[in-house]
């Protein structure tokens, strides 16, 4: 009998079932386990309370619409009053992103727990941490596993899920502000008029797009550069290991000058590595800014005829403008991180 066919114990480690539905089966041990009321409390109350930061958003759009108007109509009280307004907003959602903190951390924080008692029962469980031991696969260095891996597999879930759903309903969000505060545009003449409807909308999109393709344009190669660095960082560091490890003989037989070079052309090339990522950097960062400091001046150009010929307020404009922001950084949440 070899050792593959004495350990079956292990199936879902030995077997080659694809890793996003072996990960989906045991994250529901978290979910609808010994945890689940835990889960759960944990869970709706961030869904609750992304939900409560959303109006919380909204409400501060609309200040923007109202503290512009009072400008405009010069209403003094109006606009103490929007500033004392602009405090209580500030105070609550900075409140609120604090605690939002905390309940997705304290999410990682048990499922990790779970998910690493777990694993560690697995382990210790009928001998597995000695049968892994003669065996070859995917599962060498458990402790790494253990602690490293589980780590990994409870914070990023958590963090992407909880970014792409706040992404996704403040873009609904203030797509139906951009909808609602624009209206349509009337082009051509009086005779063959053109009208487009919830013009701020497709023009927020079109920006969404194009900024999206130039973010990926410049920004192709910073996966493969990054490893790239790292990987010179970790040959630099064996090499500096190396000389330790080897001093004796390296004293002995006086290659200091020879170990010498060698170090100077491995950080010749970690320096290399960096210089290229420094330029993935410049790159990314000369889009981004653009495309920031662009956004909301782009709605303002828009909204410029129809505030011209009366037909938006200045409050509404710079309400637009902010909605166009917002909506920006929620279609862009995705390729910001």
């Amino acid at each position: 009998m070899n050792v593959a066919t004495m350990y079956q114990p292990l199936p879902s480690i030995l077997t080659g079932r694809p890793i996003i539905r072996r990960f989906c089966a045991s994250a529901k041990g978290f979910w609808f386990g010994d945890t689940r009321r835990t889960a759960w409390l944990l869970t709706l109350g961030l869904i609750v309370l992304i939900f409560v930061q959303l109006g919380f958003q909204y409400r501060m759009n609309v200040w923007s619409r109202d503290i512009f108007n009072a400008l405009e109509k010069k209403d003094g009280a109006a606009v103490s009053t929007q500033a004392l307004i602009f405090v209580l907003l500030t105070v609550t959602m900075v409140l609120l992103a604090i605690v939002a903190v905390y309940g997705r951390m304290t999410i990682q924080r048990e499922w990790r727990s779970w998910l690493t008692n777990h694993l560690v029962g697995r382990w210790l469980a009928n001998g597995h941490y000695y049968q892994l031991d003669l065996v070859t696969g995917d599962h060498q260095n458990p402790e790494g596993r253990i602690g490293d891996d589980a780590r990994v597999a409870t914070d990023a879930p958590v963090d992407f899920v909880v970014g792409i759903f706040s992404a996704a309903v403040t873009a609904v969000t203030f797509i139906g502000v951009l909808w609602f505060v624009g209206g349509n545009l009337t082009l051509g003449t009086p005779v063959a008029p053109v009208v487009i409807p919830g013009f701020l909308v497709i023009a927020a999109i079109i920006y969404a797009v194009i900024t999206s393709a130039a973010v990926i344009l410049v920004a192709s190669r910073f996966v493969a550069v990054s490893e790239r660095t790292s990987q010179s960082e970790a040959e630099f560091r064996y090499a500096l290991t190396r000389v330790r490890e080897n001093g004796e003989s390296i004293a002995l037989l006086g290659g200091e000058t020879e170990e010498r070079a060698g170090l100077r052309q491995s950080m010749a090339a970690v320096i290399s590595q960096w210089r290229n990522l420094c330029h993935q950097h410049m790159r990314y960062t000369l889009v981004s800014n653009t495309h920031w400091l662009v956004a909301p001046v782009v709605a303002i150009i828009l909204c410029a005829p129809k505030y011209v010929a009366g037909e938006m307020t200045l409050g509404s404009v710079m309400q637009a403008a902010a909605a166009v922001v917002q909506v920006q950084s929620a279609f862009n949440w995705l390729l910001d991180h």
